[in-house]
């Protein structure tokens, strides 16, 4: 058990690094889109279904410009990919955020989105409260 303990500990290291740097690349000032739609195809290979790399992902998908980049999808795409993945990562957090952010930046349902907000910080409180 100990050295499995150990991969999946070097495995996480690896997975953290990975999406801190492609966080950076898309926090960037002169970000590339085309680089970072690269480094986020060869991060799903290698992450498969991972909530950290979808996170970023989204977070990336909503605020594309690139006409090279945004003709590959749809926004009833990322949508989808976003519906899919908190459905499935009921407790992440980051991407009940993206969720909210997607609703109300992008989807423009403001109504819908406030109240999905109140409705997750009511979860939350009630999970906190023992």
């Amino acid at each position: 058990m100990k050295e499995m303990i150990g991969t999946v500990i070097d495995q996480l290291a690896a997975l953290r690094a990975d999406t801190d740097a492609l966080a950076d690349m898309i926090h960037a000032d002169d970000c590339n889109e085309i680089a970072i739609s690269v480094k986020c195809k060869e991060l799903v290979q290698k992450y498969p279904a991972n909530p950290l790399l979808i996170s970023n992902m989204i977070a990336f998908l909503q605020i594309a410009e690139h006409e090279e980049v945004c003709n590959t999808y749809e926004t009833a795409d990322v949508k989808k990919l976003l519906m899919e993945s908190c459905a499935t990562f009921l407790d992440d957090i980051d991407l009940q955020m993206e969720r909210y952010y997607f609703m109300l930046h992008t989807d423009k349902h403001e109504k819908e989105a406030r109240q999905f907000l109140a409705d997750l910080k009511k979860d939350v409180q009630e999970t906190l409260t023992p």
